[in-house]
């Protein structure tokens, strides 16, 4: 059987023809892949507000004996330790930010920079504050700014915004 080459997928690498056959052209979205004693994860790097319709993939691959290998980055397991600090780091970052928040323009600008990580990571405290604004910033990022912050009807909405997101938050945080 002829594969056709991954450019993401590192040449040295012998995934089964089960997993290779499952791979697209592109990463595409995160994923684990389990095949004849071999893992493959499939997962997206920290996202940035400026990159956010643009994922860079990092692979993890398990052989069956036990070693890992990983790419982008070197080093297997402690690769994906480094990836999920980097995701703690800048989540810690924004709670911070959220925290710190002033003016509605730091939020509106938080809200920029949540919403790929947002959509990477599915974080359950911040969704629950920022879920109900995504649609918002969508649209928002979309006018001018001081337009939108005029407007009565702006506020009202995210208002409503609010109720919901201290709902959903309310629910994701019961019994914990």
């Amino acid at each position: 059987m002829t594969k056709t080459r991954r450019e993401y997928v590192p040449k040295n690498w012998e995934l089964p023809a089960a997993i290779w056959n499952r791979l697209g052209p592109e990463p595409g979205r995160q994923r684990l892949m389990d095949e004849e004693e071999h893992l493959l994860l499939i997962v997206h790097q920290v996202p940035q507000a400026a990159d956010d319709e643009k994922r860079t993939a990092a692979l993890f691959w398990r052989q069956p004996e036990g070693a890992w290998k990983s790419t982008p980055e070197p080093g297997g397991l402690t690769a994906l330790d480094e990836l999920l600090k980097s995701y703690r780091e800048t989540i810690h970052g924004l709670d911070q930010a959220v925290e710190s928040a002033a003016e509605p323009q730091d939020y509106f600008r938080i809200m920029q920079e949540i919403q790929p990580v947002l959509r990477a990571a599915r974080l359950n405290r911040l969704v629950a504050f920022f879920f109900p604004f995504a649609t918002l910033v969508a649209f928002f990022s979309m006018g001018d700014v001081a337009a939108i912050y005029a407007a009565g009807s702006s506020w009202l909405v995210a208002l409503a915004g609010m109720i919901f997101g201290a709902l959903v938050w309310a629910l994701v945080t019961r019994g914990k």
